[in-house]
């Protein structure tokens, strides 16, 4: 019974006199302030090319007309949609509009 007596003093010595630390005791749950910045970059670009595939595809809504004025085909549209979202859908599209008119230059003979 001594040494449960002993080792009862000693915590109530080190909770009325605690040693000097140099860091201040993390609690037994930690939560920081903010989650990592490229966690919330790569959510923020992800989202943005969600958004922007979202407005091409409502350029779908159109009729073949319509789309045609733009510059665009249902197919050319459809395929941009279907690339990864890492890629920009507008700038594919951009460049496969420029190869279709190089092409149609080069046959016509322009």
């Amino acid at each position: 019974m001594t040494s449960l007596n002993h080792k009862c003093n000693l915590h109530r010595q080190q909770a009325v006199n605690p040693q000097p630390s140099d860091k201040p005791a993390l609690p037994d749950f930690y939560m920081p302030a903010m989650p990592p910045l490229g966690l919330i970059n790569a959510i923020e670009v992800w989202f943005k090319a969600w958004n922007r595939r979202r407005k091409l595809l409502r350029l779908l809504d159109y009729d073949d007309h319509m789309l045609e004025d733009m510059g665009y085909t249902r197919d050319d549209l459809l395929w941009a949609a279907r690339q990864p979202l890492k890629v920009d859908a507008r700038l594919v599209l951009q460049q496969q509009r420029e190869k279709q008119r190089a092409q149609l230059k080069i046959h016509r003979g322009w």
